[in-house]
C-alpha cells in the first residue's frame, strides 16, 4: 500500500497555503485593532452625589421705573424729540401756580396744559384748608383737582418765604408734593425753581423774599427734589441776567413786585418747559 510522506514543519511553512492563512489572519488583527481604536468612548455616569446649581428664574412681570431724581442722568428731551415718544404729553400734564402761573396760564404758550394757578397761593394756604373758600378761589384739596393729569408742574414759594422762612416753604413743598402723589397714584412730580426778582426791587419785599432767600430756596427744592426722586426743572436758569436778578425785559410790573413775568419772560418759561420734556420711561 502507498504511503503518504508527512509535510515537515520547515517546507510547511513555506507552502502557499500556509503563506495565504497567515497574511488572512494578520489583516484581521489589524481591522479589528483600528475599529478598537475609533469606537466612541463611553460617557462617564453622572455622579449621583454631585450637586446641580439651580438656574435662575425669569418672571415676564415688569415694573415701572421710577422717575430719575436731578442728581443722576436725567434724559431731558427737546418738545421735537420728546413728541415722537408721546405727543400726548402736554396734554396728559397739569401747572400749579400762584400769579406769576396767572401770567403764564394767560400767556398759553404750551399747547394742551392745563393751569391751576391761583393769586396770593402757596404751599402754606395748600396746606391749611381753613383758608380755602370759594371767596379767595383757591380749591380746598388741589391734589384732587388733576382732572385726571399725571404729570404736575408746580412753582410756588412767593407768598411762602416771608411767611414760613426756607425751611419751612421746602418742607410745606414736600408735603404737598407728598399729598399730590398719595392721592393721584401715577402722578409724575416735576419741580420747578422760583424765578428771580429784578435789581431794582431786590430786598423791598420783605426779609426773606429777594434774589438771596430765592437762591436758598432753589438749592432746598433741589435737594428735596433728589431725596424724594421727583423730577427738578431748573426753570429759573434761564431768567438771570448778568448780575444775577430778573432781565428787566421779562418783568411785567417793575414798578411794583418786580417779580411777575412779562409776554417774554412767559415764552421764555415756556421755552424751557418745552426743552426739558422728561418721563421715566425714557
Amino acid at each position: 500500500m502507498y504511503e503518504r510522506k508527512r509535510m515537515t514543519p520547515a517546507k510547511a511553512a513555506k507552502s502557499p497555503k500556509f503563506i495565504l492563512t497567515a497574511v488572512a489572519c494578520l489583516i484581521v488583527v489589524i481591522v479589528a485593532i483600528v475599529v478598537a481604536v475609533n469606537l466612541p468612548k463611553k460617557e462617564k455616569a453622572p455622579d449621583n452625589k454631585a450637586t446641580v446649581k439651580p438656574t435662575k428664574e425669569t418672571t415676564s412681570e415688569t415694573t415701572t421705573e421710577a422717575p430719575k431724581p436731578v442728581g443722576g442722568e436725567v434724559p431731558y428731551l427737546a418738545w421735537e424729540e420728546a413728541q415722537k415718544k408721546n405727543p400726548e404729553y402736554f396734554n396728559e400734564a397739569v401747572f400749579i401756580g400762584d400769579s406769576t402761573g396767572l401770567k403764564i396760564m394767560q400767556y398759553d404758550g404750551i399747547p394742551g396744559m392745563k393751569y391751576l394757578c391761583y393769586g396770593n397761593y402757596g404751599t402754606t394756604n395748600a396746606l391749611d384748608q381753613s383758608t380755602a373758600t370759594a371767596e379767595n378761589g383757591w380749591p380746598a384739596e388741589i391734589w384732587n383737582q388733576l382732572g385726571g393729569r399725571t404729570r404736575v408742574y408746580i412753582m410756588l414759594g412767593m407768598n411762602d418765604l416771608n411767611r414760613v422762612g426756607v425751611d419751612g416753604a421746602v418742607e410745606n413743598m414736600r408735603q404737598l408734593c407728598q399729598l399730590i402723589v398719595d392721592n393721584n397714584k401715577d402722578a409724575l412730580v416735576y419741580i420747578e425753581s422760583m424765578t428771580p426778582i429784578i435789581a431794582s426791587q431786590d430786598g423791598k419785599r420783605g426779609k426773606i423774599l429777594n434774589n438771596a432767600g430765592i437762591k436758598a430756596y432753589n438749592e432746598g427744592l433741589k435737594k428735596m427734589a433728589e431725596e424724594n426722586n421727583w423730577y427738578f426743572i431748573d426753570v429759573a436758569s434761564v431768567m438771570f441776567n448778568d448780575e444775577g436778578y430778573l432781565k428787566d425785559e421779562y418783568c411785567s410790573d417793575p414798578g411794583a413786585m418786580g417779580i411777575h413775568l412779562s409776554n417774554a419772560g412767559s415764552a421764555a418759561w415756556c421755552d424751557y418747559i418745552m426743552n426739558h420734556c422728561a418721563d421715566p420711561k425714557w
